[in-house]
């Protein structure tokens, strides 16, 4: 799977200027190592409000660039804010999305916050941060495989952002422990997958079983913790849909766990080419 040869571009969701400011400083610190550039994006209510806002991204560009060297395109448009960014992406050749979350407490925690309404169904990977970054590089990432499939297609995301963002980082493989033969053979399955594909590109990694009393979400989140891992990459589930983004669910205390991790989150694909991939 070849990336285009047009330059990749990370697009950071534009709001409240000192929170998308994180996820801004998150996308300056993945953009050093490779050849790509970012645009920050703004959706708004209607068309007549498109100039004002444009007007207003321009100047928050030029301010980026005096703090960070780094000067980024800027897009508004029209739309529903919960699938638009993703819209933006494709048609800005954007192959990541770095966005800002806080906290989902009260009814929010009952109902689905707006950011896992927003990553649900996205073509394009998001990366969910609730702080500045820790590092200057992705250098500890750690990565949940089970018994699913899906494991299978994280692990080709995981070749694909390697290769175009050049991370080059520590990996941690985490799966679950479980006294069921078939789903620990699909484990076993997707671990030599997992490995083989990092052995292939000379990727430092270990792994580590968190025990079958433990919640393995909770599991891996606390052991990512614990290494001060700088990434966390999800798959969500092909079959995720509005009763998980109504009444919330696991996935969403992942992106706002209470470590503040930041969160990749993928969506299985059945078409990977608009994203760069053959």
């Amino acid at each position: 799977m070849e990336a285009n040869t047009t330059q990749k571009k990370i697009l950071v969701p534009w709001g409240l200027t000192m929170m998308s400011e994180t996820a801004f400083e998150f996308a300056v610190n993945i953009s050093k190592g490779c050849d790509c550039g970012i645009t920050i994006g703004k959706v708004v209510k209607s068309e007549n409000l498109i100039s004002e806002a444009l007007q207003d991204l321009e100047e928050v560009s030029l301010s980026l660039e005096k703090k960070y060297s780094v000067k980024p395109n800027v897009v508004v448009d029209t739309g529903n804010i919960l699938k638009k960014f993703s819209e933006i992406a494709v048609e800005h050749n954007c192959s990541l999305i770095i966005k800002h979350t806080s906290l989902v407490t009260g009814m929010d925690k009952i109902l689905g916050g707006k950011t896992i309404k927003i990553v649900a169904g996205s073509q394009v990977p998001y990366i969910i941060v609730q702080n500045s970054p820790k590092n200057p590089t992705i250098q500890k990432i750690v990565l949940p495989i089970d018994y699913t499939k899906e494991s299978k297609e994280k692990m080709n995301w995981f070749s694909f952002l390697n290769r175009n963002f050049k991370l080059h980082p520590f990996v941690y493989l985490i799966s679950p422990q479980t006294t069921d033969d078939r789903k620990m053979r699909f484990i076993k399955n997707n671990l030599l997958f997992a490995k083989n594909i990092l052995d292939d590109k000379g990727i430092l990694f270990e792994h580590h079983t968190i025990e079958s009393k433990v919640d393995f979400a909770d599991g891996f989140v606390e052991f990512a913790n614990k290494v001060s891992a700088d990434i966390i990459i999800i798959m969500l589930p092909k079959d995720f849909g509005f009763s998980n983004v109504l009444f919330g669910s696991k996935e969403q205390d992942i992106i706002v766990n209470k470590h503040e991790i930041p969160v990749m989150c993928i969506n299985p694909r059945d078409d990977l080419t608009l994203t760069g991939w053959k």
